[in-house]
C-alpha cells in the first residue's frame, strides 16, 4: 500500500509538474522533502555565447535577450501533503558562473524535460536532525552547500571554486559527486567520481 504521495502539483514550480527528481526523504519530523526543478529566465549579456544553449530557451524578442534555466528546487511537505518549506536554487547560483566561459548546461535524464537547460544538476539532499539546516548537492559544479531553513541562506559551500567566489571551501576535494548523507558527527559522506588532491573540510 502507498503511505504517502507528493501531490505533484505545481505549488512552488508554478507549472503543469514539480519535476521531481534524484532523491527523496523522510525527515524526522516525519515530513517529506523532495528534489524538483523550476524554470527561471536569466538575462544575458552581449557577450555571452548563445550557441551553447538550445535555440527553443533563447528569447531575443525584448530589449533585452533572456535564456531559460530549469533550476533545481528543494520542496518538504507535511503528511497533508502542502508545502511548508521550499528552496529555489535560482537565488543561490550566480550568473558570474552560469555564463561563465567553460561553464555548461546539460541534457537532463529521467522525467525532467529533455529540451531543458539544467544548471547545477542538483542530485542528492540531506537535513539535519533539528531541522534548522539542509545539504545540498550539485553534481554538475561539483558542489555541496548547507542551507540555513530559516533564511533560505547558504552558509557554507564546499567543492571547485568558480568565477563568483563559491565554494567557499575544500577547491578540488571531490568533483561530479553524488549522494549526501550528514553523520551522526557532523561529517557528511558522499560519492566522488575524481581522484582529487587531499585537503580538510570544516563543517
Amino acid at each position: 500500500d502507498f503511505l504517502w504521495t507528493a501531490p505533484h502539483n505545481g505549488k512552488v514550480s508554478k507549472d503543469t509538474s514539480e519535476y521531481y527528481n534524484h532523491d527523496l526523504r523522510r525527515l524526522k519530523n516525519n515530513n517529506y522533502m523532495v528534489i524538483g526543478a523550476k524554470y527561471t529566465w536569466r538575462n544575458v549579456t552581449p557577450d555571452v555565447n548563445l550557441t551553447r544553449f538550445r535555440k527553443e530557451n533563447v528569447d531575443t524578442t525584448g530589449p533585452i535577450t533572456r535564456v531559460k534555466i530549469l533550476f533545481n528546487t528543494i520542496i518538504e511537505y507535511n503528511r497533508k501533503k502542502e508545502v511548508v518549506w521550499s528552496w529555489n536554487s535560482s537565488d543561490y547560483l550566480s550568473d558570474k558562473d552560469l555564463f561563465a566561459e567553460g561553464s555548461s548546461t546539460n541534457t537532463p535524464r529521467r522525467d525532467l524535460p529533455t529540451n531543458a537547460e539544467i544548471f547545477g544538476h542538483m542530485n542528492a539532499f540531506d537535513a539535519d536532525s533539528t531541522g534548522e539546516f539542509v545539504y545540498a548537492g550539485f553534481r554538475d559544479i561539483s558542489r555541496v552547500v548547507k542551507i540555513k531553513k530559516s533564511t533560505g541562506k547558504v552558509v557554507n559551500s564546499w567543492g571547485v571554486k568558480m568565477p563568483s567566489g563559491e565554494a567557499k571551501e575544500g577547491n578540488d576535494f571531490f568533483k561530479n559527486q553524488h549522494d549526501l548523507n550528514l553523520l551522526p558527527n557532523g561529517n557528511i559522506i558522499l560519492f566522488n567520481k575524481a581522484i582529487t588532491t587531499s585537503n580538510k573540510i570544516h563543517i
